[in-house]
């Protein structure tokens, strides 16, 4: 996608895996093996070591992922449907961005707040007469038939005080919610707004995937 300055990227990617425990090591010692296994039909061509950073904030110091949907609306919002094929499954896209923190700190804190779209000491969302129409939770949000669809996020911060980010991790039961939330994003409206926090973070990589069930794999490949 591209507009303006603002460029999502496709770049290459056919196989993606997340691993995930409070133990950095652990997550190397898998990732390494995992990568070792897969050596003789895929090259590694990125890893990246995200962390938890302070109380689930990214690396711009706000709370991520506060609106993600829990407990039934979870299940409801990354699962594929039972009437589909592919039922069980889940889509998900994942961008890593950097941030352009220069830039972002010059701004004050009720700036950053508007751009946003939350308080970022409380992380508690700016009323609707507060929050500008170009906020990042409001640019972000995708409405069905006057309801709002979520999907489920696993993004992580990572990198060093030279170069860092957030990965983007969207799981939907459908890749048009995501790609939904992308283009109202990047995409400026009639009246020239768009998501303001693309002007201080940069989309360096672009993929989409299919993740299948457990049972999926095992009725195509029980060999």
């Amino acid at each position: 996608m591209e507009n303006g300055h603002r460029k999502f990227p496709s770049t290459p990617g056919d196989i993606f895996i997340m691993v995930k425990s409070e133990r950095k090591d652990l997550n190397f010692q898998v990732a390494k093996h995992a990568a070792k296994a897969l050596s003789s039909i895929a090259e590694l061509i990125e890893d990246i070591q995200g962390y938890k950073y302070l109380d689930n904030r990214d690396m711009i110091d706000f709370v991520d992922g506060t609106e993600n949907p829990i407990d039934d609306e979870r299940i409801e919002s990354v699962l594929i449907g039972e009437d589909d094929e592919f039922k069980g499954g889940s889509y998900l896209i994942v961008q890593r961005y950097t941030d352009k923190q220069g830039a972002w700190d010059s701004l004050s804190t009720e700036h950053q707040e508007k751009v946003v779209g939350r308080t970022k000491m409380d992380d508690i969302e700016l009323d609707d007469d507060t929050k500008p129409a170009w906020a990042h939770n409001a640019k972000s949000k995708v409405e069905v038939d006057g309801e709002e669809v979520k999907m489920f996020r696993q993004n992580r911060p990572y990198g060093n005080a030279m170069e860092h980010g957030t990965m983007f991790v969207g799981f939907s039961n459908t890749p048009s919610i995501i790609e939904t939330s992308l283009t109202q994003m990047i995409t400026a409206d009639e009246n020239g707004d768009y998501d303001k926090l693309l002007d201080f973070v940069e989309a360096k990589t672009g993929n989409s995937y299919f993740v299948p069930s457990q049972s999926f794999i095992e009725e195509r490949f029980d060999d």
